[in-house]
């Protein structure tokens, strides 16, 4: 027989590779993308949920500081009241602690947290107004700085 003769058929070529369904390391690799997605959005809140302890503890370092320069008391009272009372709006509730002063004010910083004693309310209600105050400065540094700390992370619930 002749070979241009022979009854052969044309060349089969296989079928095209199909794209779905894709292979397992496609479903690994979007569950890896969507791992690091969520643990970066998780860490961007926790990051802005704590800021705000990472900024008052700076400042409350820097009033610190100034007060180990200058000795000054009534500065002291006067900046740490600041900070106690910006801490604690940013936290809580404005109509609840905007208006508190007094020993509405004390009681309301020791119920948040009790750090402050009765020997320390001269230093937190009176101090910042008088001229030349006398309390202990390093006990009302560490009470705030106690108090700071102790603070929930996030902002409470009106």
């Amino acid at each position: 027989m002749n070979p241009a003769e022979l009854p052969l058929r044309d060349i089969h070529l296989p079928a095209p590779v199909s794209a779905w369904p894709p292979g397992l390391g496609w479903y690994l690799l979007i569950l890896l993308l969507g791992c690091i997605v969520f643990g970066i959005w998780w860490w961007l809140r926790y990051q802005q949920q704590t800021a705000w302890k990472k900024n008052a503890l700076n400042e409350f370092n820097n009033i610190r500081l100034t007060f180990e320069q200058t000795q000054n008391r009534q500065q002291l009272a006067a900046n740490l009241s600041a900070l106690l009372r910006r801490t604690a709006l940013y936290l809580y509730p404005t109509e609840k602690v905007a208006r508190l002063q007094g020993q509405a004010w004390l009681n309301f910083l020791n119920h948040v947290h009790p750090s402050f004693d009765a020997e320390l309310t001269d230093a937190i209600l009176s101090a910042p107004y008088a001229p030349r105050p006398e309390f202990d400065a390093k006990k009302f540094l560490d009470a705030c700085d106690h108090w700071i700390n102790q603070l929930p992370k996030r902002r409470s619930n009106p």
